[in-house]
């Protein structure tokens, strides 16, 4: 399992009801050392825009991290989930976090992936959405039969 700091979970905020893709990109550098808690600048470059995805993150650097969008297939039955969920099962193991998408009431949000429960399914941490910690991320994903992810590489 992925340490999460509670001190920093706590602090961590998202600044508006559409900056969920630069909240996640945030928490992750928080919990990863490379800013400060109170870092919130990507969301504040980022404002309340409503037209944002994964693919505005995909090869961004921030203090010394890469992201790289993954998975951004076309949706539909031939969606690749258990290739999906084997990416996100390697980068646990290597001890790396991963943003996902989930689909929550009147649209989509953002979390960040840090454990695998003993039944198999993913454990994910948010700020701005209710519930804030999830335990089913594999089923909510079986459901929605696709999703995107952030990984990143330190540099």
């Amino acid at each position: 399992m992925m340490r999460l700091d509670e001190r920093i979970i706590q602090k961590h905020e998202q600044l508006s009801g559409y900056s969920c893709i630069p909240m996640a990109v945030e928490l992750i550098l928080k919990l990863l050392g490379r800013v400060a808690p109170d870092y919130l600048e990507l969301q504040t470059q980022w404002n309340d825009r409503r037209n944002g995805c994964f693919s505005d993150f995909d090869g961004l650097v921030e203090e010394g991290v890469k992201f790289t969008r993954r998975f951004p297939q076309v949706r539909g039955d031939a969606f690749p989930l258990e290739d999906l969920f084997a990416t996100i099962e390697d980068e646990l193991a290597h001890g790396k976090y991963v943003v996902v998408a989930l689909q929550v009431p009147g649209g989509w949000h953002n979390y960040v992936i840090y454990n695998q429960l003993p039944s198999g399914e993913f454990e994910a941490v948010t700020k701005g959405c209710c519930p804030e910690i999830v335990t089913d991320v594999k089923q909510q994903v079986r459901d929605m039969n696709d999703t995107d992810i952030l990984t990143y590489e330190l540099l």
